[in-house]
Parts: C-alpha cells; sequence; structure tokens
C-alpha cells in the first residue's frame, strides 16, 4: 500500500487485526491500539493490507440493502452502490469498481464530506 492513498481515519489490516489510522507521518504511520501491539510504534505501508469489502462491512458502514433493488443505499446524504461494490455508471460510461474499505471511505468523503465510520467493531478481517 502508498500512504498516498490513505487518509486518517481509513480502516485496515495489520497482523490480521482491523485498525484505523490515527495518523500520517513522514516515517510511518500510527494508528490506534486495535491494530498494533502497545509496544510498536509507526509502521511502514508495507506491513498492511487493504480490507476487502464484504455485504456486512458495507453494512456496518451505514449502507442498507435493498433486496428491492439489489443494491445498497445510504440515506443521508444520499448514495447508491452497486451490489459488487460500484458506483452507478454514468451517461459518459465512466464506472467506479471499489474492492477495499478505505477504497469506499475515501470516496464518500470526496462525494460528501462525511466520515464512514464502522457501527459493530469486529475483531477479524475476514
Amino acid at each position: 500500500m502508498e500512504a498516498k492513498n490513505l487518509r486518517i481515519g481509513n480502516l485496515l489490516n495489520r497482523r490480521n487485526r482491523f485498525g484505523e489510522i490515527e495518523q500520517i507521518e513522514i516515517c510511518g504511520i500510527s494508528a490506534r491500539q486495535n491494530v498494533y501491539d502497545e509496544d510498536d510504534s509507526a509502521f511502514g505501508c508495507d506491513e498492511l493490507i487493504p480490507i476487502k469489502l464484504t455485504k456486512e462491512l458495507v453494512i456496518n458502514l451505514g449502507f442498507r440493502w435493498s433486496t428491492q433493488f439489489n443494491w445498497f443505499e445510504f440515506k443521508q446524504p444520499y448514495l447508491l452502490l452497486k451490489k459488487d461494490f460500484s458506483l452507478t455508471e454514468d451517461p459518459y460510461g465512466i464506472r467506479i469498481t471499489l474492492e477495499y474499505v478505505h477504497e469506499l471511505q475515501n470516496l464518500f468523503f470526496a462525494l460528501t464530506g462525511i466520515e464512514l465510520e464502522l457501527k459493530n467493531e469486529t475483531s477479524t478481517c475476514g
């Protein structure tokens, strides 16, 4: 992973544990304690693994699954995400497909100015 793709608040995996980026430094990244042991300090991006999007994670980030339309929807502000984690195509054929949680967090923040946070924290990254 590259630091340029990360923001404070992004959820990532380190040593098979969820964590939220707390600080990005020139020499490394610091995260909340649930991503590293107490004796750890900053660490490099090469130690981080992106968390794959799953239906459960998208729901825990505040989206609701619509069985009627087969998509995820976020109510306020209103945003739709297809079941393959892509945004609806625009008239020019541009399609953005997301693979990882931090990508959804970053795009959602860029579009809305709102941070996506987990409703129910989990201890594994499945």
